[in-house]
């Protein structure tokens, strides 16, 4: 079994992967955030890891929003339940704003403030999630600058060898609005996608625990994003039921 730091080297790989087949053909979001969750759902489910001396075993569900819509709140939502040995599930929601680089700028030109404060407004966690068709070391690690302390850490496998360079990142909303800008500029306020799961929203860490956030992510509310994963981690054993979401709103996207 892998270890925690190990998945989310091997999860960061397949993420980078995404976006080097897709560029420069299908370099548009509604296709990355398709072809991105269909990549981490496949690498989380494929084996069990080891969380300190805990199995933990990961399931994910895609799903996309069905019908005609006048405004969606977000491209990706994540539900996500986290069910500790005898203790009660937490189940949050996390909302994601996708923005490419346009090719040959270092500009996020769909970048809109009036869009970005809607959506802290109601999900103040909320964070961009900034595509990008080149790698590159700029990005908060585990330890802070230093990208994955590479060459230090004996657990990352050297089938994961393109690290430390990242292609996707995740940037709080309300530290891109404060930086003032919509570049690559706020590479340095971003950590990995791999990481924000792996270390945090995995965790329980940076979600929306307002019922308007969760119950809309079941297909109960009208924060509805484009897309939707619901991911449970379960330490342990046994079986966790998930959340039931409205099939009149969310169609299952990965049957």
């Amino acid at each position: 079994m892998d270890t925690w730091l190990e998945v989310a080297a091997t999860l960061e790989n397949e993420i980078n992967e995404v976006m080097d087949q897709a560029y420069p053909h299908d370099w548009d979001e509604n296709f990355l955030s398709r072809q991105l969750l269909r990549s981490i759902q496949g690498c989380l489910q494929t084996r069990p890891y080891v969380r300190g001396t805990e199995r933990v075993r990961i399931s994910m569900e895609c799903y996309k929003l069905t019908g005609r819509r006048e405004a969606t709140f977000g491209d990706i939502g994540l539900l996500i339940s986290v069910i500790h040995k005898a203790a009660k599930p937490v189940t949050g929601a996390a909302y994601l704003e996708a923005k490419r680089r346009r090719p040959h700028t270092t500009q996020f030109p769909e970048f809109r403030q009036a869009q970005l404060k809607r959506i802290l407004k109601a999900a103040p966690k909320a964070q961009l999630l900034l595509y990008d068709y080149e790698p590159s070391t700029q990005f908060v690690g585990p330890l802070g600058y230093h990208p994955w302390q590479w060459g230090l850490s004996p657990l990352i496998a050297s089938h994961v060898s393109r690290l430390p360079c990242a292609n996707v990142r995740v940037v709080p909303i309300d530290t891109a609005l404060a930086a003032g800008v919509k570049d690559t500029r706020l590479y340095p306020f971003g950590t990995t996608l791999s990481l924000q799961l792996i270390a945090r929203y995995f965790c329980g860490l940076d979600l929306e625990f307002a019922p308007a956030c969760v119950e809309s992510l079941k297909g109960n509310g009208a924060l509805l994003p484009k897309r939707l994963a619901v991911i449970r981690v379960v330490e342990g054993g046994g079986q966790v039921d998930g959340p039931e979401i409205n099939p009149n709103i969310f169609v299952r996207e990965d049957d």
